[in-house]
This record gives C-alpha cells, structure tokens and sequence, in this order.
C-alpha cells in the first residue's frame, strides 16, 4: 500500500512540495505524520519484526530497520535527523549526525544509531528513533580549479576561529 505524507504550506509564496510516498513492508509499521500543523519533520519508528527489542551497549553504533521504502520524487531527498529527546534522555543519536536519502534510493531505510550514554540502551517496536524531513536538492555542477581560491573577507583560521562569545 502507497500513502503519502502532504508537506503543508503556510503561505502562499511557497511552492508547494510533491507528495511524499512510502510503502510499508509490513502492516506493523507505524504511519508517519507530521504531528502539528508546525511539524517541520515527521517522526520515523523503528521496525523490529522479531522479539520487539534490539539492546544497544554503549558506545555501539548499530542499524535499525524502519520497515519503510520511499518513493522520493526527483529533485528531492529526504533528511534524517536525531530527535532531540532520544538524543538527550536515551543518549541516542545518528552515527552520521544527518542520514541522506537519495530520490534513487528505494530500499529499506534503515537509522544508524549509536548510544553515547554510559549504558545499555533498548530499542523497542514502533519508538520513535528519527526524525526527517524532505527537502529540494540543487542540481550543480563541480569543477576543478587550478588555481587555489582567494580569501573572500580578512577571516583567518578555522575551526573555532570566530570565537565562542
């Protein structure tokens, strides 16, 4: 079964995204929404189709299947990012800080958690672990220079050399 998730538009100055379809592969999968009419992502649950658990020791890294495949329409992608109270109770977040998934991509998508807490972690069937959003994507060309760029500002350094204050 194909359902879509509508991105909703709160002024008329926006382009309207396509919608965004998914396949269940299992009728267990949670439905995604966007939760509040402000919702700016939607929530995606984990899928596990045996025992209903999958334990995380700490400072594993580990792949959560989701039991969704996306139909992204092309010119988008869609994003995945740590929900922030996963991240701060459970000390769960992304391995790759955002996941990408490509319009091409139509397999399963799966979440790469790992667990930054001092202890064992559980995942369990249908928590939410992830949250995404779809985004445009430019398409663009890269080129190869020959020569290096020149600085464009007196800005030196570079990690933390603006300051912290």
């Amino acid at each position: 079964m194909v359902q879509s998730v509508h991105i909703r538009s709160k002024t008329a100055n926006v382009i309207p995204a396509p919608p965004l379809n998914y396949h269940k592969l299992d009728k267990r999968v949670k439905d995604l929404f966007q939760a509040t009419k402000g919702s700016a992502c939607f929530d995606i649950s984990a899928h596990v189709p045996y025992e209903g658990l999958i334990p995380i020791p700490p400072g594993e890294r580990i792949l959560i299947p989701t039991g969704i495949v996306f139909d992204i329409p092309e010119g988008h992608s869609v994003r995945l990012h740590p929900r922030s109270g996963v991240a701060f109770k459970k000390g769960l977040t992304l391995v790759n800080a955002e996941g990408i998934i490509d319009s091409d991509y139509v397999e399963e998508v799966f979440v790469a958690l790992h667990n930054v807490s001092g202890k064992e972690q559980i995942v369990s069937h249908g928590e939410r672990i992830a949250q995404a959003e779809m985004v445009r994507s430019l398409v663009y060309k890269i080129f190869q220079a020959d020569e290096r760029p020149e600085r464009k500002t007196s800005r030196s350094g570079g990690f933390g050399s603006t300051g912290t204050k």
